[in-house]
């Protein structure tokens, strides 16, 4: 009862910290990056300070990051099942968990790209993910339906992905078990994560029509 009230414990410190970096994080980039270059872009931060603020951004963060990690470690702990992996559902979570916290490098990167580029515009705001496949095109020719699955292409999806490999392994060599980690995440996380960019892709694309 104790390991299970300790991995509890950790979960929701690993979830909490994860879920106040991104919003410190975001709440960074809308003051450090320069907004008052023109017109948009002063009424784009308008918008943020006034009408989103602090509170829509937790309010989102706290609802976003759990069900996100939680539904990977479904995904997971179904694969298991599969493959006869014996980890618990609460192992998953919180490989998932700490496997996201990856992603607050990428925000970092983007508030520090933005804070040291000279020009701008709203359109690249929105559009710049680091190191992403978005980045080989034109900002002003890629249509709207494309972006969000472009972005979705990037270096720290793939070592995501790694370090959940790494995490289910690290926790499968503890128990004495073979370290299945890479068919959990390649084949059946992966697959998964291909059909929900095509499905985003599809419904960008009816939605713009």
């Amino acid at each position: 009862m104790a390991a299970i009230d300790s991995k509890g414990e950790k979960l929701f410190i690993l979830l909490f910290l994860l879920i106040i970096t991104n919003v410190i994080v975001n709440e960074l980039a809308f003051y450090c990056i320069d907004f008052g270059q023109d017109d948009s872009l002063k009424a784009f931060s308008a918008f943020f300070k006034k009408v989103k603020g602090f509170y829509v951004s937790y309010l989102t963060n706290i609802f976003i990051i759990p069900i996100k990690t939680f539904s990977i470690a479904i995904l997971l702990s179904l694969g298991a099942f599969f493959y006869d992996i014996k980890l618990k559902f609460k192992e998953f979570w919180i490989s998932t968990i700490v496997a996201e916290y990856i992603f607050l490098i990428s925000s970092i990167a983007e508030v520090g790209w933005f804070y040291f580029k000279n020009e701008y515009s709203i359109k690249e705001v929105q559009t710049f993910y680091p190191l992403s496949i978005i980045n080989f095109f034109n900002y002003n020719e890629i249509d709207l339906f494309l972006i969000y699955p472009l972005q979705q292409l990037n270096l720290f999806q793939i070592v995501n992905w790694g370090i959940l490999i790494f995490l289910i392994n690290k926790q499968l060599r503890k128990k004495n078990e073979k370290r299945l980690g890479y068919k959990l995440v390649l084949l059946i996380y992966l697959p998964v994560w291909i059909l929900w960019m095509l499905s985003i892709l599809l419904l960008n694309l009816t939605s713009s029509v």
